[in-house]
Formats: C-alpha cells, structure tokens, sequence
C-alpha cells in the first residue's frame, strides 16, 4: 500500500512526499529491490545523488536481473559516480 501512495506522489509531482513514504517502504522490506530503486530514483529526481547512487546499489545487489529497471542506466550512472565519488 506504501509502495501505490509514492507512486501517486511522484504522479502528483510530490518527490518529497514520495521519498517519504519510500523510505518506510525500504525500512520495513529491506530486501524489496523495486523499491530500492524507486527510492533512488526519487533521490535521483531531487537532486540527491548519491543518496541515489547508493539505492541503486542496493537495488542492483538484492537482485542484478530485475526485468522492470532500467539497469543500464543505473550502471552507467555508478560507474560515473564512481569516477566523480
């Protein structure tokens, strides 16, 4: 239920409402990869990079195959962080 209330923040233009929220999601299911990277796409969306970066991480290594994210992207955007971080 968290996890369709951030999605609707994000659709109602509230990324903080939605970090919010994802966070809990992420505090209660640790191991749930999907929101690990919705939250760092949020982050991402706020500028917080690497806040993002280190969701994406965490998304990546809970589950490297997820079909539903788009992972090169996030690669990409770590191995750049890695070069700047």
């Amino acid at each position: 239920m968290l996890t369709l209330q951030a999605n609707l923040k994000i659709l109602q233009g509230e990324p903080k409402a939605a970090e919010a929220l994802f966070e809990k999601v992420v505090g209660k299911t640790p191991n749930d990869a999907p929101a690990h990277l919705r939250l760092g796409l949020v982050y991402n969306l706020t500028g917080q990079l690497e806040k993002a970066l280190k969701s994406f991480r965490k998304a990546l290594e809970l589950n490297p195959m997820q079909g539903d994210a788009p992972w090169d992207w996030i690669v990409n955007a770590l191995h750049q962080g890695q070069e700047t971080g």
